[in-house]
């Protein structure tokens, strides 16, 4: 039995998942599954999988009808035999040593999760998006970090399965942050007794893929979710209190953050604003992040080197194993 398997939910994702398989195939650790589920398509992606991946039998195909990503998450981790389980959404890139360094990290017994940095890219480019969020105030505690800043994607890490399970899947009546909300109850599952249960990789090992009109189109619903989410997780009881009070001023510069961005209210993003001051005037993310935002647009954009050798790799139509 492989060590690890990775799930991979596609939704009409002929088009990027090319790429997405082809970085699996590049891994320098082989012992692996690949389980993609089709959540009910309607372009290529059947046949794109079946052209990309040929007869390797690493490789596995389930379909379904369309029940959303988190429903097609579940499914695949519900397949899962192997000790260890990664999620990569169908239009991310990882770097070929990303599983190796996961499984080497994940070899010990206290360790039960392994993360790693990423950059975003725009779809079309390797050009870095740069990120304006970069939490000053670091508690060398993952998960605490995770409350106020967004430190991991899905794609950069992987876990023991037992855990992934017990921590309970993702919940598909989120329709924004679901990945987070997994992310969370996984962490406070893994380090809530026990920081050292997860290993930070500080290298960026998953290229996320930032497209076209996946911005928040519903600000209201937007603000909403976040803000019970978040709620719940801020209010476990084993989350100090300064880590609930900064984490409280973080979601509400990150409802300001929606409001403006997503919604176009300025008066409600500065009631959330100010609200985020309130609560934390030592919080200096609060002053510092939106200077940042304002110095980004006139930095000159940079290239991603690997990612840019990798989209020029040429895709041939079938490879043979």
């Amino acid at each position: 039995m492989p060590k690890i398997t990775i799930v991979i939910p596609a939704y009409n994702a002929a088009p990027w998942l090319p790429h997405t398989l082809k970085s699996v195939q590049l891994q320098t650790h082989t012992d692996f599954i690949c389980q993609v589920v089709d959540d009910g398509s309607t372009d290529n992606t059947a046949a794109t999988f079946d052209s990309c991946v040929g007869n390797d039998p690493r490789f596995r195909l389930a379909q379904q009808q369309n029940a959303g990503e988190c429903q097609a998450r579940n499914a695949g981790i519900g397949m899962v035999e192997t000790p260890l389980v990664t999620v990569l959404d169908s239009d991310d890139i990882w770097h070929p040593t990303f599983l190796a360094r996961m499984t080497t990290a994940l070899a010990s017994d206290r360790v039960r999760l392994a993360w790693c940095r990423f950059a975003m890219f725009m779809d079309g480019t390797s050009q870095r998006k740069p990120q304006p969020w970069c939490n000053v105030h670091q508690t060398g505690n993952i998960w605490w970090d995770m409350l106020l800043d967004s430190v991991f994607c899905m794609g950069a890490w992987a876990a023991k399965t037992a855990d992934v399970r017990s921590a309970g899947l993702f919940d598909p009546s989120l329709k924004v942050g679901g990945d987070r909300d997994f992310a969370l109850r996984l962490l406070a599952l893994c380090c809530a007794n026990d920081p050292h249960a997860a290993v930070g990789i500080d290298e960026e090992l998953l290229f996320y893929r930032q497209r076209a009109g996946s911005a928040v189109r519903n600000s209201d619903e937007a603000l909403k979710t976040e803000w019970n989410t978040m709620c719940r997780h801020l209010e476990h009881p084993l989350v100090p209190a300064q880590i609930r009070r900064r984490g409280y001023s973080f979601l509400a510069f990150k409802m300001a953050v929606i409001a403006a961005f997503g919604g176009r209210d300025l008066k409600t993003a500065f009631h959330w604003y100010a609200r985020a001051v309130r609560l934390c005037p030592t919080n200096m993310n609060l002053y510092l992040l939106p200077i940042r935002k304002l110095a980004m647009t006139f930095s000159r954009k940079e290239d991603l080197p690997w990612l840019h050798e990798f989209l020029a790799m040429p895709l041939p139509a079938k490879e043979a194993h």
